[in-house]
């Protein structure tokens, strides 16, 4: 992300794998389990990309401070600013990925990694796997 004053916002990431075992990223289970691992921030930055591209499939172009702005963060876009650290977040957490001077998202979120799960709080480690053994269950059937 870095030097970037705009980026493209050109597409959305499509995992076969992923896309039939993950959730929608607008869903309960991304605001649920995947919230407390990459942050208010990130989420709301992933809905919002998958909400724009329900509008203009083909992509759009946002200015950093834009986009800052419009997610109540400021206007900085410096290497170091909530945006710049925001975008980067969701690539390290393979929920985003740069594909040139574009960002992809993945519409469909993968099921939180044991590694990460295993951060969550007693009562939401329990949920998370309710919900996972649920899957697991009408996947069988």
């Amino acid at each position: 992300m870095d030097r970037l004053r705009a980026i493209r916002y050109g597409s959305l990431w499509f995992d076969a794998d992923n896309d039939v075992k993950g959730f929608d990223a607008l869903g309960d289970y991304a605001e649920m389990f995947w919230l407390p691992i990459i942050g208010p921030t990130a989420t709301l930055t992933l809905r919002r990309f998958c909400q724009w591209t329900d509008q203009a499939p083909s992509g759009l172009r946002v200015g950093l401070g834009s986009l800052a702005a419009t997610l109540g963060v400021g206007k900085g876009t410096s290497h170091n600013s909530s945006v710049v650290r925001t975008l980067t977040r969701l690539v390290d957490f393979g929920l985003a990925r740069r594909e040139g001077d574009a960002l992809a998202v993945r519409r469909m979120v993968p099921i939180v990694p044991v590694r990460l799960a295993e951060r969550f709080p007693a009562g939401l480690a329990d949920r998370h796997r309710q919900v996972i053994e649920a899957l697991a269950i009408s996947a069988e059937s």
